[in-house]
């Protein structure tokens, strides 16, 4: 018995190397949760960073519309009835009289073309195309195909 307890104090670590072992756990962890938390701040502030320059786009967006609404504003009153009417007076412009009106014909002129937004239609285009058999078949018709192709000498399925 007494060696088995020689031998049991023999391989006891000491107590001063127990205690170490122990603050290295605590630091090993303490160092765990430091890094873990680093990471979460480093993406946070990206997440925080993209988000405020999302905001800075939208912001810029809005002021680029609000001066497009502003400048349309600006063009409506320019070209309306009455202001063109001032600036063609104070050009020296005068309203014509029917009277005054001549009409030239130039031969060969037919007028504007009439346009045409779409393709001319094509006989037969709708009902032309049709799927492949092969995609319209019922298992019951390609299994009759495949066992008559069997059923031929020399043919493989």
């Amino acid at each position: 018995m007494a060696n088995g307890i020689a031998l049991i104090q023999a391989y006891q670590q000491a107590p001063w190397r127990k205690e170490i072992q122990r603050v290295g756990v605590l630091a090993s962890i303490v160092v765990a949760v430091a890094v873990v938390a680093a990471g979460y701040l480093s993406v946070t502030a990206a997440a925080a960073r993209a988000g405020r320059a999302v905001q800075a786009t939208q912001a810029e967006i809005r002021k680029l519309n609000q001066t497009n609404e502003h400048l349309q504003t600006q063009l409506g009153v320019l070209t309306s009835a009455r202001t063109m009417q001032e600036r063609a007076a104070d050009l020296g412009f005068v309203p014509v009289e029917p009277e005054q009106l001549v009409f030239v014909q130039v031969p060969g002129y037919g007028g504007r073309p009439q346009a045409n937004l779409a393709p001319a239609p094509q006989a037969g285009a709708l009902f032309g195309r049709q799927l492949p058999r092969e995609y319209t078949l019922s298992l019951f018709e390609w299994m009759q195909d495949t066992f008559a192709l069997l059923a031929l000498p020399g043919s493989q399925p």
